[in-house]
């Protein structure tokens, strides 16, 4: 039997309002200021996840500094932006707010901090040298798990082309998946990324690299369906939605 690893946060919390658990955590990692990674939508919402976290920290006596740079399929500028803002006021950690984009620039930024090449120069698996900077991730879709992997998806506008940085150093230390971060996410990326949490589902069933552990998580809980799935179910559903 072959060997196998499986990467995760330590710490995941889930299930309304466990956001307010953010001050607390960021203490316990020692995160005295912390970037907030987000995008400028988020920025904005009132109330919305950013107002929620910059509140909690607020109470914990954290202070922060926010960067509102992340654009969807984050460009390699977008790290380098950040990075500007991290290092001009002193930052110590990040927190990304987002989905996928936020989540995956913040880990750039935080790979541009601790290494000295290019990021281009870093694609491939484990080829990261430096720990990152502490990285918490508070989710707001449902779909890309960029909160829990260990990969760093950025676009190179000068080739056009998408890269991975797949490295354990990028897992974040905590993720927080609370649906009320989830109500003021537009309709058309909730549906997007809803198809995107089913293509995950699918690879469940149909990669080649599954291990015990990723069956065990398929199984027990095929798309929230009462009974286990098996592999025609989702192909059915699949062709449904062609």
């Amino acid at each position: 039997m072959r060997y196998y690893d499986f990467l995760n946060p330590s710490v995941n919390f889930m299930g309304p309002g466990c956001v307010k658990e953010l001050g607390h955590r960021c203490r316990l990692l020692n995160m005295k200021k912390p970037l907030i990674v987000t995008d400028d939508f988020l920025a904005k919402v009132e109330n919305g996840p950013v107002a929620q976290c910059l509140e909690v920290l607020k109470e914990a006596g954290i202070d922060s500094v926010i960067f509102t740079g992340v654009e969807p399929n984050p460009k390699i500028e977008n790290c380098y932006d950040g990075l500007k803002i991290y290092k001009d006021n002193g930052c110590d950690s990040i927190i990304t707010v987002g989905g996928g984009s936020s989540h995956d620039c913040g880990k750039g930024i935080g790979i541009a901090a601790t290494h000295e090449k290019p990021l281009g120069e870093y694609a491939g698996i484990e080829t990261l040298d430096n720990p990152l900077p502490p990285v918490i991730a508070v989710d707001t879709t449902a779909g890309t798990a960029s909160e829990v992997t260990r990969h760093c998806v950025l676009t190179d506008r000068a080739t056009k082309l998408k890269f991975v940085i797949v490295s354990w150093r990028n897992v974040p230390l905590v993720s927080f998946n609370d649906p009320l971060m989830m109500l003021t996410v537009p309709r058309g990326l909730t549906a997007a990324t809803g198809m995107d949490a089913l293509t995950h589902a699918i690879e469940s069933y149909v990669s080649v690299d599954a291990n015990p552990v990723t069956d065990a998580l398929k199984d027990g809980n095929a798309f929230s369906n009462p009974r286990k799935g098996t592999k025609q179910d989702i192909i059915d559903l699949f062709r449904k939605a062609m």
